[in-house]
């Protein structure tokens, strides 16, 4: 992203997703993060977002899986596997 001071990187939805819950407390509880991964979930990459799970918290993986589950997010299936 270009901006008045240069370039900068911005995350992409899986990062932030992953982010989301595992900060959790930060953006508004878990019901938050749920309304969060309701409302942007679906434009996740499933390949980008198992490749960057593979890096990240089990927990905070587990915490993803688990509101996927219960939003229904086809995108989310990755993570199924990761988390067990």
């Amino acid at each position: 992203m270009k901006s008045d001071e240069g370039l900068a990187k911005v995350a992409g939805i899986e990062l932030t997703l992953l982010d989301c819950a595992r900060y959790f407390h930060d953006v508004g509880g878990i019901n938050a993060v749920a309304q969060i991964a309701k409302d942007i979930g679906g434009k996740a990459n499933a390949r980008a977002l198992a490749d960057a799970a593979e890096d990240y918290e089990n927990s905070s993986v587990h915490r993803l899986g688990c509101l996927a589950v219960e939003s229904r997010c086809e995108a989310y299936g990755c993570l199924s596997h990761r988390a067990s």
